[in-house]
């Protein structure tokens, strides 16, 4: 689940870009 967290994370984090 810790990994599912850091990739939605990453998403947001790309999406924000």
């Amino acid at each position: 689940m810790l990994w599912f967290r850091g990739k939605i994370l990453l998403q947001q984090h790309i999406y924000h870009f």
